[in-house]
């Protein structure tokens, strides 16, 4: 359980260093902005850890699958926050912005309990077909 946790951190780890790594490069030629390195690094670890308990949590067989996938959004709307904590005005200058920030964060966990709501009912179609 820890090694699957620890391997979900350091690859959500890597690829929100490369994404915040991007978004401050463009904040840095467009706007000539510098965001502070500590405050990035730090955002970067809390934005990982959110992702990695949200799939953590996603992921989990005991629960009821309607309780896990609430449970699984959760860390996923601090994510926004966070943000909005790192770039303060730079990028969240109007509230609309930090919603759409939270319709993104949803949407993307839509499409995956989609994806993950068409595996299952193809692997209980194939198990059917197996009874069959």
């Amino acid at each position: 359980m820890i090694k699957k946790f620890l391997g979900r951190y350091a690859a959500s780890f890597t690829l929100t260093t490369l994404v915040l790594l991007l978004v401050n490069i463009v904040i840095r030629v467009r706007l000539g902005d510098m965001i502070p390195f500590i405050a990035m690094v730090i955002g970067i670890a809390l934005v990982a850890l959110a992702i990695t308990l949200s799939i953590t949590l996603f992921k989990l067989d005991k629960p009821n699958a309607l309780i896990t996938t609430i449970l699984g959004l959760v860390p996923l709307m601090a994510i926004p926050l966070i943000l909005r904590i790192i770039y303060g005005v730079v990028i969240f200058r109007f509230t609309f912005v930090l919603f759409i920030a939270f319709a993104l964060c949803a949407l993307a966990y839509a499409v995956a309990v989609l994806v993950v709501a068409s595996r299952y009912k193809k692997e209980a179609k194939d198990l059917n077909d197996l009874l069959k």
